[in-house]
């Protein structure tokens, strides 16, 4: 597994969830619970982590994120 994508907004992180999803790669969230603690905890200890399930569609994966942000 790989992390690709942080954010503290749920909203940013979900849009890249669904575009890399579209491409036929699996992804998993995780601290998604964590984001309704901001403000108790340091921002990068509550961001919202979207991770790849398959290290080999990393750069696939970069290469989406970035055209899609």
């Amino acid at each position: 597994m790989r992390l690709v994508f942080k954010s503290s907004s749920s909203a940013q992180v979900y849009l890249i969830k669904g575009l890399l999803e579209n491409s036929g790669i699996k992804c998993i969230l995780k601290n998604e619970m964590l984001s309704s603690f901001t403000g108790y905890f340091p921002v990068s200890d509550s961001e919202i982590e979207l991770w790849l399930a398959n290290d080999l569609d990393l750069n696939k994966a970069l290469e989406i994120i970035n055209s899609g942000i």
